[in-house]
């Protein structure tokens, strides 16, 4: 707690926590990575570890204490060394929930390594309690001797005074982190989970987020506000709120992927914004402008932008909207698909409740006559993947009716080995009878 001040952590290797950080800003410097994701009391899963030895005890008692009281499991340590090994899933209350390892009943080596909390809903976040920070009762060996430890070292209770010794692995976060600004200059991954909201901005001489194309991972109780940038290079920066959303206020958001999680609406609408892949799974509306290509994707579980029936805004007005997987607004219904410029959709957009606004880099006038040799095929997707294929085929009211001729003449030659071709040449030809049927306008029509 710095009682209202800023806390600077500087540090050339793995930083984790066992304690909240309550701070008014928070600097994150060095090579990291940075786990910083403790969250407070509530439901956690509990996982042991220990070295891989056949030595170990084969029925370790180990009390777990939480909510309802203490619940006892039996842990064989001969098998399963060097992972994580899940306990069970309690409900811990901070500074009392915790593990006991003891030596009751045993007739071997216990070891005493570390303990992981992971906590699960609707915040996340994991608290890691090593041998270090353990409270130890008896006399208990310090030593790296068997392999696949956790950390610096491991504790064994020397195969004796069975029945006398433990080692108490306490949850201590003190309700989570709480921190009102964060920033970083770090050269790896960083992981961060607040209790409330939290804004991106700047904190001493630091102003926003860099990782030097390490993955970002930001989860919050509450909105979350972009003030300067966040720049991940070619990693993933993830963004999981459990409400209030996504609100860019200033900067940019540069990375090669980018998922969106949680509740409110994301609203990340400034220019400069340059992502790779995009996919989401939140409960509301999502508007989203990139710099020049991006691509609707899948990213980890998530396929696609699932919405629950929110809208969807995208707009690359320099680049082509690639849709790979998904968009899905149901819930509802009455939404509306609004596509214009260089929006490829190689997949389906699932209308519910939500519109869906696809707006990419307005597409070239149609060449002059002589061009035809630039006219590509179609791509395996069904739409045009000529940019002047698709520039005539949503802006034909604003050619004339030579240009419509001529350009009707080389989709003729492609329509006939080709079906989707065939689709753009039924439209040329649909409005073209339009136009003569109408005659709105005679200057434009010659025999």
């Amino acid at each position: 707690n710095t009682n209202g001040n800023d806390l600077r952590l500087d540090s050339g290797g793995a930083v984790t926590q066992s304690q909240a950080i309550l701070s008014d800003g928070l600097d994150l410097q060095g090579a990291g990575p940075f786990t910083l994701t403790i969250a407070g009391a509530g439901n956690y899963e509990v996982y042991l570890w220990w070295p891989v030895a056949p030595i170990w005890d084969t029925n370790v008692p180990v009390d777990i204490s939480h909510d309802g009281g203490a619940s006892t499991v039996s842990v064989d340590e001969s098998t399963n060394g060097g992972q994580w090994n899940l306990l069970g899933t309690y409900s811990l209350m901070d500074g009392t929930g915790g593990v006991t390892i003891r030596t009751d009943g045993t007739t071997k080596h216990v070891a005493a390594d570390a303990v992981r909390f992971v906590r699960i809903g609707p915040i996340l976040g994991e608290v890691i309690v090593d041998n270090a920070s353990a409270t130890v009762t008896g006399d208990w060996k310090v030593t790296t001797w068997r392999p696949n430890y956790y950390g610096a070292d491991y504790l064994h209770n020397k195969k004796s005074g069975q029945g006398s010794k433990s080692v108490t692995f306490t949850l201590l976060t003190s309700g989570g982190n709480d921190v009102v600004t964060l920033a970083g200059d770090i050269t790896g991954s960083a992981s961060y989970t607040d209790a409330n909201a939290l804004k991106v901005g700047t904190v001493g001489a630091t102003s926003g987020i860099s990782t030097s194309g390490g993955d970002l991972t930001l989860h919050t109780g509450n909105t979350l506000t972009l003030e300067q940038n966040v720049t991940a290079g070619a990693g993933r920066v993830t963004l999981n709120l459990t409400s209030g959303g996504v609100n860019q206020t200033g900067g940019s958001l540069t990375a090669g992927e980018l998922l969106l999680l949680g509740g409110g609406n994301f609203n990340l609408a400034q220019a400069g914004n340059n992502v790779g892949t995009l996919a989401a799974n939140i409960a509301s509306l999502l508007t989203f402008t990139d710099a020049d290509d991006l691509t609707v994707g899948a990213l980890g579980s998530v396929p696609g932008i699932q919405t629950s029936g929110g809208n969807v805004g995208i707009i690359a007005p320099a680049g082509r909207i690639a849709v790979d997987q998904p968009i899905d607004t149901t819930v509802g219904a009455g939404g509306v698909l609004t596509a214009t410029g260089d929006v490829v959709l190689a997949a389906a957009v699932l209308l519910g409740a939500g519109d869906v606004t696809l707006q990419g880099e307005p597409l070239p006038l149609v060449p002059a006559a002589g061009a035809a040799a630039t006219l590509d095929t179609p791509d395996q997707s069904g739409d045009y993947d000529s940019r002047r294929g698709r520039w005539v085929h949503d802006h034909l009211d604003e050619m004339t009716y030579e240009e419509l001729l001529a350009f009707r003449r080389e989709v003729e030659e492609l329509a006939g080995g080709d079906t989707r071709w065939a689709a753009l040449l039924t439209a040329i030809n649909a409005y073209m009878e339009a136009v003569v049927s109408q005659m709105k306008n005679a200057t434009f029509y010659k025999p």
